[in-house]
């Protein structure tokens, strides 16, 4: 068992790592969704199964780009941006295809719009304070309306993945509140009860509760979605397992590819699906 768990260990993967899987099992999910008149059932099955490992990887990136982000407003306008050119090329395409409505890309807005606003749900919970001028009370008030108002928007306007996304990077954002609670009361001098808890909670401990509490939040969504697609996202459980908490080598290039594939590969792969 030892043995195990030092092969595991050895496998970890940096953010660099985790955002090359989240891109490569997302086109792999883009081919089957394009090409779908072109191949055969069992084909297009595996593709899309295979594709339900990106959306919670990309979703788990998007908390953690929230935390460690050094400017948050810069980090949501990137993604807002992003969002806006991709559904522009997504429109443009479809001017070329006879029968766009038939592809659900033109019924809804793209995932990324989803990320924004669960970004800006998650600023709206970490801020201590909206206005200044109100009062503790008024605040936690103000903000309840706020996101029970952006969460509406999902009622209305159809998104990708609909209101599952800012569920999830909810629950995500959650349970990394609950991580780095547990690790601070690690460091700290004092004696309280919450500290001798903390104390009998070792890192490995940590991290098993962590991919518990993700795990449970995933199958939440599967449940409540019956969708039987959605039980393949459980896969992804295994590289956020062993995402090591580790940025990796900055690579501008990574970050261009990063952001720039949304657009691009939906531009691509649906127009050469109509051609």
């Amino acid at each position: 068992m030892n043995k195990i768990m030092m092969k595991i260990k050895q496998m970890e993967l940096n953010a660099n790592q985790l955002k090359i899987i989240a891109i490569v099992t997302m086109l792999i999910d883009h081919m089957g969704y394009y090409f779908e008149p072109y191949m055969s059932n069992i084909t297009y099955n595996i593709l899309r199964a295979i594709g339900r490992i990106s959306m919670p990887i990309f979703a788990f990136l998007i908390t953690q780009g929230f935390f460690h982000t050094s400017n948050l407003k810069k980090y949501m306008l990137r993604v807002f941006i992003v969002a806006i050119v991709t559904q522009i090329l997504i429109f443009m395409v479809s001017l070329f295809d006879n029968d766009p409505y038939s592809m659900s890309v033109n019924k809804e807005l793209n995932v990324l719009f989803s990320y924004t606003l669960s970004l800006i749900i998650l600023w709206i919970i970490h801020e201590k304070k909206l206005i200044n001028r109100f009062n503790s009370d008024k605040n936690l008030l103000l903000k309840i309306i706020l996101i029970l108002l952006i969460l509406g928007i999902f009622l209305f306007i159809p998104f990708d993945y609909g209101v599952y996304i800012p569920l999830l990077i909810l629950m995500f954002y959650l349970i990394e509140r609950l991580r780095i609670s547990i690790y601070l009361q690690k460091q700290t001098y004092t004696v309280s009860m919450k500290k001798i808890f903390a104390s009998f909670i070792s890192e490995k401990h940590i991290k098993l509760g962590y991919i518990a509490l993700i795990t449970i939040a995933l199958l939440l969504i599967i449940i409540e979605s019956k969708n039987y697609m959605y039980w393949y996202m459980l896969f992804s459980i295994v590289p956020i397992y062993l995402y090591s908490g580790e940025r990796g080598s900055k690579n501008k290039k990574l970050n261009y590819i990063f952001y720039g594939i949304f657009p691009v590969q939906h531009f691509l792969l649906y127009l050469l699906s109509i051609i």
